[in-house]
């Protein structure tokens, strides 16, 4: 997979109704999201329900990025989509998931509960993983300007202009936010 710079690794693309993973080795999961234990966040949430639909939250990305690591020799960089605003920090803004609204060390916390402590990350908005993928594609490759918009619980878009991204990019990816 080419995001990944030809380095081992995986690509967590969390949506708000599943969880898609692919690995550079060309594997490919999807997870539906259950809503029973992962419920709609409303406001007003008492901090307790707030803490334990976090904690859910990580078990369940970190428990199927560990489950998908074990088909793959080694896992050196992880790209993380998170379906909400992502922070200089790499911490989410509000989004249809309890609990991880400005959660600093929510990144590191997936890496740990994934086993994958020591892996390069990268962390994007949802919408910006679209546009990369579309830059990425030789159809839109013959236009100056992409827009991407991703349909969840909200909308998300993102704009790329192929050309310069495919000719910027070793020097965008090594210099992207890592929150380790």
């Amino acid at each position: 997979m080419w995001l990944l710079g030809g380095v081992p690794g995986m690509v967590l693309d969390i949506g708000q109704s599943a969880l898609k993973i692919t690995t550079s080795e060309g594997h490919k999961w999807w997870f539906p999201r259950n809503y029973w234990t992962l419920p709609l966040a409303v406001s007003g949430m008492k901090k307790n329900l707030l803490t334990r639909h976090r904690r859910a939250f990580v078990n369940f990305i970190g428990s199927k990025s560990a489950a998908a690591a074990k088909y793959m020799k080694r896992v050196e960089k992880l790209v993380i989509a998170l379906p909400a605003v992502v922070s200089e920090d790499g911490s989410p803004a509000l989004c249809s998931y309890a609990g991880i609204a400005g959660d600093s060390s929510l990144v590191a916390d997936i890496r740990n509960a994934a086993g994958l402590r020591s892996a390069e990350t990268i962390v994007v908005n949802d919408a910006e993983l679209a546009a990369v993928s579309a830059a990425l594609d030789r159809r839109s490759q013959q236009h100056n300007h992409v827009l991407t918009v991703t349909f969840g619980f909200s909308i998300g878009a993102a704009l790329i202009a192929p050309e310069t991204f495919l000719r910027d990019t070793p020097s965008q990816l090594s210099s992207a936010h890592d929150p380790a």
